[in-house]
């Protein structure tokens, strides 16, 4: 049985940079590198503090999981989930 504080993280959105780095297991600098090549989707607070919506994060981790090493069909894939965040977002924009 899942306690109250994991239930309120699965419950959470957006994620910050620290937990995204705790999940894929690397340096927070290592998650603002990414977002900035464009790797992980993310969004700018009003305080100018980057978050990182859960639900494709925890896509992108799933394919880093699947796969031994990062390749060309792996980074296709995280473009593909990034984009169609993207996508979505605009729509609702």
């Amino acid at each position: 049985m899942e306690s109250i504080a994991e239930a309120k993280d699965k419950a959470k959105p957006f994620l910050r940079k620290s937990e995204v780095a705790a999940l894929f297991g690397v340096d927070p600098g290592t998650i603002t590198r990414w977002a900035q090549e464009g790797l992980l989707p993310t969004i700018l607070t009003l305080g100018k503090q980057r978050r990182y919506p859960r639900g494709p994060i925890m896509q992108i981790r799933a394919i880093l999981r699947m796969r031994p090493t990062f390749d060309h069909d792996a980074q296709q894939e995280i473009t593909n989930v990034v984009l169609e965040w993207k996508r979505q977002n605009e729509e609702t924009a």
